[in-house]
Order: C-alpha cells, then sequence, then structure tokens
C-alpha cells in the first residue's frame, strides 16, 4: 500500500463508522431492570466496547425515574429524566442501527434508549448521527 492510499484509508476511517461491537467476554456486567408491570430482566453492559458510558451508569445506581416511548426512534424506550455525564467526552462502540436489547446512551442527548424492535434513532428535527451502545 502506498503513501497516498494510506492518507486515503485513514481520512475514511475518520468519517465511516467502525462496527459495533455486540460481543461479551468474560468481564461483561450485567444490571438488572425493574419496570413496574413487567418481570425484572438483565441486560449485559458492554464495557470493554464501551468503558466510559458503562462506568457512568453504574455510578448513577441505583436510578429511578419514569419511562417514556421514543416518539421518532421506532420501537424503543427511554428514561424521562436526563442522565448527563459530563465526564463521558466521546461516542464509544456507535452505531446507527440499535437492535432489539440495545441500550444506547446518547451523547449531548444526555440520555439512554432502551430498543426492543425496528429502530432509527432520531429526533424531531431528524435523523440522530450518533448513538453509543453500553
Amino acid at each position: 500500500m502506498n503513501e497516498n492510499e494510506r492518507d486515503l484509508l485513514a481520512e475514511y476511517a475518520k468519517v465511516w463508522p467502525q462496527p459495533i461491537n455486540r460481543g461479551a467476554d468474560v468481564s461483561t456486567k450485567t444490571i438488572t431492570l425493574e419496570i413496574r408491570g413487567f418481570d425484572p430482566f438483565c441486560i449485559r453492559l458492554l464495557d470493554r466496547a464501551a468503558p466510559q458510558i458503562s462506568q457512568a451508569l453504574l455510578d448513577q445506581l441505583p436510578f429511578e425515574g419514569r419511562l417514556i416511548h421514543s416518539s421518532w426512534s421506532g420501537s424503543g424506550v427511554r428514561a424521562l429524566e436526563a442522565m448527563d455525564f459530563p465526564e463521558v467526552t466521546s461516542h464509544e462502540n456507535s452505531t446507527f442501527f440499535p437492535t432489539p436489547g440495545d441500550l444506547c446512551y446518547t451523547v449531548g442527548h444526555a440520555e439512554f434508549t432502551m430498543f426492543y424492535g425496528d429502530a432509527s434513532p432520531a429526533m424531531a428535527s431528524g435523523r440522530v448521527l450518533n448513538r453509543s451502545s453500553a
């Protein structure tokens, strides 16, 4: 590979999202969610792929709040209360295409969304450009 090709690949890597890592490993942590009207269930935090977001969420526990359905994003619910994590300064493990079971934190919007079906993150003003899965 010549220098021009390396430069082009480096520029490409800056703008093209990396594939999301949904894999688990031995160090992956789980948390239990208790939502009124549903049986408690566990979710896996991808703490290796999204260490800042995972730790910020763990530091907020226990968290009690209200859920509302996503208005523009599709099959998801999010906490009505903001979850601002000033220590999270960049997107981690970003995806444009959350799948059922993804718990995503939106940097800059201070919200977690839990997806349970087809979704495409959006706001009233249009599509959300980055989501971070934790």
